[in-house]
């Protein structure tokens, strides 16, 4: 306050010196009434320092770290850990100081066989110049005659001209049935390492499995998958197969056998 009095005295503002000190003018202005009242004043902000009588020592502190890191208590909470110390006629902390002091050191979350947060995969950015530079597939449920039974519709689409490269009907999601269904769609389409191909896709089985990446790789065609739960970084796909199952020709109730399911695409 001193300081603050010899700013005024200097033609500063009461707001320029309170900006000079990172303190707000009305505390300033608090500490000097409390000054000239009571000949003192208490820094009663939100923060700042305090001398707290009932403080844990930093040996009290590492002690809740320890325990609850031991591996009796790594997948227990704070509460379950009190209640076990005090059965055994322990105390270490309280519950709620066990959670401030996880809090501060980061140990809510992550601790025995939790696993860590992982990173947010960036968003595929994919752009095609010209044919069969970046193509994209996904796999859709067809309706079988039974409630619950499904016939598998494989379809790939080529980005730039929006051109259906290949379909196939099978009864189930297969990575063999992905290969071979891939194997016969470059051969057709002359694709090869040439045009440095990437396919893009969600995260199915299929789409994940081994056989179909060796084969991709073989064929030299680097894959491309969208992020967990966006439907929409597959978006070309999904817009062809919504557009597919409203056209006025698609059938109103279920396919009868995979014949009919292969017949009707072939209509479409």
């Amino acid at each position: 306050m001193v300081l603050v009095q010899e700013g005024l005295n200097a033609g500063a503002s009461i707001k320029a010196v309170a900006n000079l000190f990172g303190i707000c003018s009305r505390t300033l202005k608090r500490w000097d009434i409390a000054i000239n009242a009571h000949g003192f004043s208490v820094d009663s902000r939100k923060g700042s320092l305090h001398n707290v009588v009932h403080k844990f020592t930093p040996e009290e502190r590492n002690k809740v770290i320890e325990t609850v890191n031991d591996p009796r208590f790594a997948d227990l909470t704070p509460a379950q850990i009190v209640d076990i110390l005090a059965e055994e006629r322990i105390y270490v902390g309280s519950e709620a100081t066990f959670y401030r002091i996880m809090r501060e050191e980061g140990l809510l979350r992550h601790r025995g066989r939790a696993r860590q947060p992982r990173e947010s995969r960036p968003i595929p950015m994919l752009e095609a110049r010209g044919i069969h530079q970046v193509l994209a597939w996904d796999i859709t449920l067809l309706p079988g005659s039974v409630k619950g039974q499904f016939y598998y519709l494989y379809m790939v689409v080529d980005l730039w001209s929006r051109r259906i490269l290949g379909t196939e009907v099978h009864e189930c999601e297969s990575g063999q049935f992905a290969r071979d269904f891939f194997e016969r769609v470059c051969r057709d389409e002359e694709i090869n390492n040439e045009s440095s191909p990437i396919l893009h896709s969600v995260n199915g089985a299929p789409m994940r499995s081994f056989t179909l990446a060796s084969k991709m790789a073989e064929l030299g065609v680097s894959l491309s998958f969208s992020r967990p739960r966006v439907s929409n970084d597959n978006a070309f796909a999904e817009s062809l197969f919504r557009t597919m199952k409203y056209h006025q020709s698609y059938p109103l109730k279920r396919f009868r056998d995979l014949v009919s399911v292969r017949a009707g695409w072939t209509a479409l």
